[in-house]
């Protein structure tokens, strides 16, 4: 009699365990099923975009679900991202590339972050160089001598800052380097405390559209020769135009340097969930583009190209899938 009911208590158990195991590994599934990207600002493009993936494969009522979630911009999404707060992220090319490397700012020095994973370029920002109207700064070599707010010390705007102006022979110490935010650089050109200045952000970006109607700008220009010989080290470069009219007074198509953005994902997200996220979303090219003015400008063939890290097993199956990436 003893025996039977120790046989049964011990059944019980069993199965209570079984029970819980079954219930955490549930609850494992659906927990993998919210994906989390980091973006940036509320008021930007990182934010409607991460907004918008989320929309698409949310309306889908899949089972899926994604939440776009506002950050500090590249350098939290990055930290989110190692840390498994984020499950994808945009992340500026070249702040991308220096995390997973280990280089080039100091935030990554020697700490490579490679559980991060490509999933895509999406569109570039520009390196604007802009300089008073009249003030003689023509070309990047015309900022020797000059006082040049070339971003906060540190900062990925820094680093671009010196690789085009080293890429005109001009070293650190041939300008009056002034490292303060961007915004405080453009609040010095604007009253004059400095001659030029360097700001990344996505083309026609309204601060700079407000800036150009407070003061007449030009815009220096970056050869195509420069940047391609930029683009072969640092791959997140690229070469692009911007069109005379973007800014009020800078009439004439300039050549400029973009840095790519990336989308990325931890290397923990699951390789069939980001398979069907984007078969969701880039799947559905014509949805994707209409989500932010900047997406207009995606091209498959440019997503896949010299990307900062690795491609995540689930976005290189959707890439074969769609024939982006051919197998030799």
């Amino acid at each position: 009699m003893t025996g039977t009911v120790g046989s049964s208590i011990i059944g019980v158990m069993r199965k209570a365990s079984l029970t819980l195991l079954f219930l955490g590994l549930l609850g494992a599934a659906l927990a993998q099923q919210t994906v989390v990207i980091g973006s940036g600002s509320t008021s930007g493009p990182y934010f409607r975009i991460a907004s918008g993936f989320a929309k698409l494969v949310n309306d889908a009522e899949t089972g899926m679900q994604v939440n776009g979630r506002p950050t500090a911009g590249s350098l939290a999404n990055i930290e989110g991202l190692e840390s498994g707060d984020l499950q994808m992220a945009l992340v500026s090319g070249d702040v991308a590339y220096y995390a997973y490397n280990g280089t080039g700012l100091p935030a990554f020095q020697k700490k490579p972050a490679k559980g991060l994973k490509s999933v895509a370029y999406l569109y570039p920002e520009v390196v604007h160089i802009f300089a008073k109207t009249g003030s003689g700064i023509n070309t990047v070599a015309d900022l020797k001598g000059k006082r040049v707010a070339i971003g906060e010390s540190g900062s990925p705007t820094e680093a671009s800052a010196r690789l085009i102006l080293g890429a005109y022979k001009l070293a650190p110490t041939d300008i009056q380097a002034v490292q303060v935010s961007p915004s405080q650089g453009l609040s010095a050109l604007r009253d004059g405390t400095t001659d030029a200045v360097f700001y990344v952000a996505a083309l026609g970006a309204p601060v700079l559209q407000q800036l150009a109607s407070a003061v007449a700008l030009q815009e220096v220009p970056v050869q195509r020769s420069v940047v391609e010989a930029l683009a072969q080290k640092y791959p997140f470069y690229t070469s692009l135009l911007i069109p005379g009219g973007v800014y009020k007074g800078v009439e004439v198509t300039t050549p400029a340097i973009g840095v790519q953005v990336a989308l990325l994902a931890s290397e923990n997200l699951s390789a069939d969930l980001l398979y069907n996220l984007m078969k969701l979303t880039f799947g559905n090219e014509a949805a994707l583009k209409g989500l932010e003015p900047n997406l207009a400008r995606f091209g498959a063939k440019q997503a896949v190209r010299g990307l900062p890290a690795p491609l995540h097993p689930g976005a290189e199956k959707y890439w074969i899938e769609r024939g982006v990436i051919v197998l030799q």
